[in-house]
């Protein structure tokens, strides 16, 4: 199968928006918001519950990972671009990821009993507003920071995207948003202004990338549909578990893109497929259990 030619590179993320922040700053982020989820999770327990036992459990976890995370930085032994660095933010997410899920369950049980619907469907709604609250706060108070951000996502995607028809896509989007940038080149990034002397096309699927694309997304659902179907066979009910599945997935994007943007995660360097697989199907089963245990 033919590669499609890639004209940009990936710009490095200290390059443009952690440029004047130390690492210290970036693990502070993790620590305060690590702070915040628990907070909230130990004002609002759930009496005689096992999963919220094992969710404070988790969070311990978190504790002593941001902790770890924190020490080997000031000691100066660790960057961004490590292995624990790469799998301890993956484990961070995830636990982040139910933490949330916790405190949205507990608000869209207070929404049913003001406004009757379905609580699941509250909670989905819910979920689904975490990816766009942040965006549109930042498009608000920090347009210029959210474009840079989006920038830089799109320069990574249209490099290490499996799919080709992806990887034209977000070379297009990066060019796109530079274009959208209201600040002279002199205040910005070289690799930036660089985007902004080409052109954005429009993209046609070339023959074979529809089909690549295909594959591709049945894969990412397949590896991830353990959870899923582990939930429909216990709780009675694949519409919910998909719901559970997809509120999941949006609150794990809204915070991975946190983590990017305010945290030592990092761009270049992730743990390994099989491992964030397996921390997403985990979190997907446990998520059942928070929700509907």
């Amino acid at each position: 199968m033919s590669e499609s030619r890639i004209d940009i590179d990936p710009i490095p993320e200290g390059e443009v928006f952690h440029d004047d922040l130390s690492l210290d700053s970036l693990v502070d982020f993790e620590i305060a918001f690590f702070m915040l989820i628990l907070t909230i999770v130990l004002a609002y327990p759930t009496e005689n519950d096992i999963s919220y036992q094992i969710l404070k459990f988790l969070m311990v976890l978190f504790a002593a990972l941001t902790l770890i995370r924190r020490i080997l930085i000031m000691n100066g032994s660790e960057n961004t671009h490590s292995a624990f660095m790469a799998a301890s933010i993956e484990f961070m997410v995830e636990i982040s990821i139910l933490g949330i899920l916790y405190v949205i369950a507990k608000v869209a049980f207070l929404i049913q009993d003001l406004v009757y619907f379905n609580y699941v469907l509250w909670l989905f709604i819910l979920s689904i507003a975490t990816i766009f609250v942040p965006i549109a706060l930042q498009i608000k108070y920090a347009k210029t920071e959210q474009i840079l951000f989006n920038i830089v996502i799109a320069s990574w995607q249209a490099n290490t995207s499996d799919t080709a028809l992806w990887r034209r896509i977000q070379q297009n989007r990066a060019i796109k948003e530079a274009h959208k940038l209201s600040k002279p080149d002199e205040e910005l990034p070289n690799s930036v202004v660089q985007l902004r002397q080409k052109e954005p096309e429009t993209i046609v699927p070339r023959p074979g990338e529809t089909a690549q694309a295909f594959v591709g997304l049945t894969r990412w659902l397949a590896l991830r549909s353990f959870g899923v179907v582990w939930g429909a066979a216990v709780f009675g009910s694949l519409g919910v578990s998909l719901l559970i599945f997809v509120s999941a997935t949006s609150i794990g994007a809204s915070t991975n893109r946190l983590y990017k943007q305010f945290g030592a995660a990092s761009f270049r360097k992730q743990s390994q497929i099989r491992y964030r697989v397996l921390f997403q199907n985990l979190t997907v089963l446990f998520a059942h259990l928070i929700i509907l245990g």
